[in-house]
């Protein structure tokens, strides 16, 4: 019996990296008195960042679009800027993941596209098209503006073109250029985002199979009520900007446990029989908070902590640049992935064998 599973997986990043040292500096310039620079430079040490690629850095490590000097882009610039940056990005990374599901771009029947950090229409849908010689008839859906759980959102969607339509292959993109919105001027929140976040693109190729070990078993959402002013992401005059209440990690180690329970009850499961973990590190209080409420062992949480010390948070694309590398390390299933947003919202993926 042929199952909705994982055929393949992609991710790409900018060329160029942004040093987390080099890049407390520019925070340093960038300061509007709102906390001193000796409290940048921690909080970018305590980040759990080392390094992040951007679509705006130089050989040097250097945003020269950000000039503490001169103009302060506008929001239309930073638009100006996706179009220039984002397809491309995202060409990469399913180029990789066609190739990993061993199939031609005429196969696909599905395009699902995810961003939160660009917009512009004809999109990067209408990009993808062209670039590979996509169908003109490929059914094209766009998730925009969730953050940094729409990858599974995604998936959702995906898994249920491919288990509706036996012959449907669902490519799913995400690319997210973060490095965009780097805030300049910036008051503690903006502090925080401008620590954390970096660029990426991830790609996912979703389809019935009998063949392939990854099945996506379930998808589960959860709003958590009474949460809405904890955290959101709004678009402002120059850029996008990010609210995030420092209260988040201990309500999200309040209510994801219990529902954890109750989703995973549906299967004769329990969180102590999940041996594989995939948690988006929205930051590195989020991701220790839930492994202690979730009584993860450190290994279990280990590839979450080593992408954002490489990457970053780069939004939607991160939970994929994970699942990739457990998938490289052969990590054993059930597989648990979580991501949380603004709601505040989570999104649970489950993968079995």
């Amino acid at each position: 019996m042929k199952r909705v599973a994982l055929l393949g997986i992609g991710t790409a990043t900018p060329e160029h990296t942004l040093c987390q040292s080099e890049a407390s500096e520019l925070a340093i310039r960038f300061n509007q008195n709102q906390i001193s620079e000796r409290a940048i430079r921690a909080l970018y040490r305590r980040s759990g960042v080392k390094t992040r690629s951007s679509v705006l850095a130089d050989v040097h490590g250097q945003l020269p679009c950000y000039d503490p000097g001169g103009d302060v882009p506008t929001t239309a610039h930073r638009m100006h800027l996706f179009k220039e940056h984002a397809a491309a990005l995202a060409c990469k990374a399913v180029e990789k993941a066609i190739a990993d599901a061993e199939l031609t771009p005429s196969q696909i029947t599905h395009l699902i596209t995810v961003s939160c950090t660009g917009f512009l229409s004809p999109g990067i849908d209408y990009e993808l098209i062209k670039h590979f010689g996509l169908s003109p008839d490929v059914s094209r859906t766009n998730v925009g503006f969730m953050g940094c759980h729409a990858a599974i959102n995604a998936i959702t969607i995906a898994r249920s073109f491919a288990a509706q339509e036996s012959s449907a292959t669902v490519l799913v993109c995400c690319v997210e250029l973060c490095t965009l919105h780097f805030d300049d001027q910036p008051d503690a929140n903006g502090h925080v985002a401008n620590a954390l976040f970096g660029d990426g693109a991830a790609v996912l190729v979703i389809a019935q199979s009998n063949q392939d070990p990854i099945e996506i078993k379930d998808t589960a959402s959860r709003i958590i009520p009474d949460t809405s002013d904890l955290m959101s992401w709004t678009i402002a005059d120059h850029g996008f900007r990010m609210h995030l209440s420092p209260t988040v990690p201990a309500v999200l180690s309040e209510v994801v446990p219990a529902w954890l329970d109750e989703w995973l009850g549906g299967f004769n499961l329990s969180i102590q029989e999940i041996p594989t973990w995939a948690i988006h590190p929205g930051g590195p209080r989020i991701l220790g908070t839930l492994q202690s409420a979730l009584e993860l062992a450190d290994d279990q949480t280990q590839i979450s902590r080593d992408i954002l010390a490489k990457q970053g948070n780069m939004s939607s694309t991160t939970l994929i640049f994970i699942l990739e590398e457990l998938i490289k390390l052969d990590a054993p299933l059930p597989l648990i992935a979580l991501a949380f947003g603004p709601g505040l919202a989570a999104e649970g993926l489950l993968l079995t064998p």
